[in-house]
């Protein structure tokens, strides 16, 4: 993906807080909940801990593990300074040694002891540069749109295939195999996925060695990524006719997912758009399982490039902005029926959350 824009942004961001230098340092491990500051600022992911230096003038250096990744990153940033290192802190170190005024983003995620090696050869020049790095990561970009509209096609597909293939018998992990085949053949680089079925499921995990009955509620999250922006397709099927309560309480929680579609609109606090979600929870008498162990969150954003608004939860304070990209959907436990998904991924615009999926989930029948 073209890192153009984000780094123009990220430029100027470092240089309006004062900066003579900024970095970020990737751990590689592409965690769909956080940015990756490597590929924010160069489009490309790093496959082992890597770091990336902007410094005054606006050059770009890069530097990365193992050193044999050296000519793949070199072709994907041949505008930037490439370097293998075998020493990333101290590599670091050394580059950094005349900047006075340091940004670092990515430092929470590297492991204590090397974090600490960073943080005591910069530590009286640095800020915290974290919240720079999401900035950049969140400017809406025509490629970033068309990348995410993309991993949405693959997840729809992927999850028609498991409409068309599901049956009572198979195991989870088989299915879970397939639909990571189908994601990587329609062009996903990534795809995190967590799928089981179960008579009253208690959540949501990675598939196992389970077989599928009848009877069983199949819940599954297809979260594939194009050029490192990923998206999530949460739903939910059920393999023969459902239960009435089944039926009701789905359609309850498709209410709760409109509505908080209706409030994700710019300059609203994330928080509400969690709070309108549970009002709806609330008046149907669940209002108790609104909070853990029931359920997490009532959406999140969507790394590996930019991961605002975070947690949609009822203290996020953060304002919802166009660009923004995330999942939202009111997921949980219900005493009656389990473990039940329902959701749209979204994009902002001037009007509001526009869902990227081409038909709204519903409660699937599998094998009627």
């Amino acid at each position: 993906m073209s890192a153009i824009e984000r780094l123009q942004a990220l430029r100027g961001l470092a240089r309006d807080a004062g900066l003579d230098a900024f970095v970020g340092v990737s751990t590689s491990y592409h965690n769909f909940l956080d940015p990756d500051p490597v590929l924010v600022a160069t489009g490309c992911k790093p496959v082992g801990l890597s770091a990336f230096v902007l410094d005054g003038q606006g050059l770009l250096k890069v530097l990365v593990t193992p050193a044999w990744d050296v000519e793949r990153m070199r072709r994907a940033v041949p505008d930037a300074s490439i370097q293998g290192v075998d020493d990333i802190p101290g590599a670091l170190a050394s580059l950094l040694s005349s900047s006075k005024h340091i940004g670092i983003a990515g430092l929470g995620n590297l492991p204590f002891r090397m974090a600490a090696r960073i943080r005591t050869a910069v530590s009286a020049r640095s800020i915290d540069g974290d919240e720079m790095l999401r900035l950049a990561g969140n400017i809406d970009t025509a490629h970033r749109r068309a990348a995410a509209v993309k991993a949405v096609q693959i997840a729809e597909t992927a999850y028609d295939h498991l409409l068309a293939i599901a049956r009572p018998g198979m195991r989870e992990r088989e299915l879970a195999a397939e639909l990571h085949v189908i994601a990587r053949s329609l062009g996903a680089d990534d795809n995190f996925m967590l799928i089981n079925g179960s008579q009253h499921g208690r959540g949501i995990t990675v598939a196992g060695d389970r077989s599928l009955e009848r009877g069983d509620v199949l819940v599954v999250e297809i979260t594939p990524s194009v050029e490192g922006q990923f998206v999530q397709l949460p739903r939910t099927a059920v393999f023969g006719e459902p239960s009435k309560q089944l039926v009701s309480d789905f359609a309850m929680l498709r209410r709760a997912s409109l509505a908080g579609i209706e409030a994700a609109k710019p300059g609203a606090k994330v928080s509400w758009m969690a709070d309108v979600m549970n009002r709806v929870l609330a008046e149907a008498g669940y209002g108790d399982y609104c909070k853990a162990p029931y359920m997490r969150v009532r959406g999140h954003g969507m790394g590996n490039i930019a991961n605002q608004p975070g947690d949609v939860t009822s203290d996020n304070q953060g304002e919802i902005k166009e660009g923004m990209i995330f999942v939202i959907h009111p997921e949980q436990y219900l005493p009656t029926v389990g473990y039940v998904l329902v959701g749209e991924p979204v994009r902002i615009d001037a009007r509001g959350a526009v869902p990227l999926t081409s038909r709204p989930g519903q409660l699937d029948v599998i094998g009627a």
